[in-house]
């Protein structure tokens, strides 16, 4: 094997070692980098939809106080009539609202009128499976000790997950005595799942918390869980806790891995410029040791070769340059 293919093969392997080893570790400092960025979108996502969830609980609570705090109401706990009924309690007001219950109990935590609709079909229908063992008396839905504050949050029973608020029964000035309770319920259910979709531009679905609940006990308390899929696709999981704090469902979505989309297109970009700066580096470094080291061995080899032939020892070599 020549000099010059000997030189030619080291330094091959050598800057091809060296351009392996330094596109394995940018691509695996990228590939965790993009992760990261993926995973940290998703949370930011999950902590937007526990807000805008966090909203549509205040929206329902304002809503019951509306009712709750209201001449009207307070004369009706007292005297039940049949105007009130038809006047507030009709199919519409379920509809308009979202509503899918309301109950309105005194202060003996009996209840004085109790209606259900299908917001979505405005049929009246009976009251959620479980609901009235929530509402027995001391019940902390019927527990007010600030006048001023209700109880809000998520009620999950065997007829269904819903949003919920009670507030204690007024008059319009906001003052007591309290003469019972108003207790308004929102479902938990495809029509608030698919708006929640619509705000966030999400495809979600609500799951039921037991079949995520070995990845939430190990995300801590946080309420999150993100799960990469596959190359492509990461999960979100927002856990919905109930009124105590139990685990009541959990909306999911599905998301594509830009940044990873983005990590390989730069890592495919920085392994052409790698590649083409180890071919244009191992060409020019070959042709500066060929021009001025193995070129002089190889004129320096045949010249011997020539002496050898001739047996002309008086011959000499004439080598440009001044080096060794």
């Amino acid at each position: 094997m020549t000099v010059r293919r000997k030189v030619f093969i080291i330094l091959g392997l050598s800057v091809g070692l060296l351009l392996l080893a330094t596109a394995g570790t940018t691509r695996v400092i990228l590939s965790r980098n993009a992760e990261a960025q993926d995973t940290a979108r998703v949370r930011d996502i999950i902590l937007r939809l526990q807000a805008l969830l966090a909203n549509e609980i205040a929206v329902i609570d304002s809503q019951t106080n509306d009712y709750a705090a209201w001449d009207d109401t307070y004369n009706f706990i007292r005297r039940p009539n049949r105007a009130y009924i038809e006047s507030n309690l009709a199919a519409s007001t379920f509809s308009n609202n979202h509503f899918r219950f309301m109950i309105f109990l005194d202060t003996g935590g009996r209840i004085v009128q109790a209606s259900a609709f299908d917001d979505e079909t405005e049929l009246e229908i009976p009251l959620p499976t479980g609901l009235t063992a929530c509402l027995r008396p001391g019940a902390p839905l019927l527990n007010h000790p600030d006048l001023g504050q209700g109880v809000t949050g998520v009620l999950a029973i065997p007829g269904g997950s819903f949003l919920i608020a009670s507030r204690p029964i007024l008059t319009s000035a906001q003052t007591g005595p309290p003469a019972g309770t108003l207790v308004i319920g929102r479902l938990l259910g495809d029509r608030l799942v698919r708006m929640f979709g619509g705000i966030m531009l999400l495809n979600l679905t609500l799951k039921p918390a037991a079949d995520l609940a070995s990845e939430f006990a190990a995300g801590g308390s946080e309420g999150l869980h993100v799960r990469i899929v596959n190359r492509t696709t990461i999960e979100g999981n927002a856990l919905i806790r109930d009124l105590d704090g139990r685990p009541a469902a959990a909306l999911s979505f599905l998301q594509t891995r830009i940044f990873r989309a983005q990590f390989l297109r730069a890592w495919r970009l920085l392994l052409a410029g790698l590649l083409a700066f180890g071919v244009i580096t191992l060409s020019a470094v070959l042709f500066l040791i060929d021009r001025q080291v193995t070129s002089r061995l190889a004129h320096l080899d045949r010249f011997v070769k020539e002496v050898e032939q001739s047996g002309d020892l008086g011959r000499r070599i004439h080598i440009e340059g001044g080096d060794e």
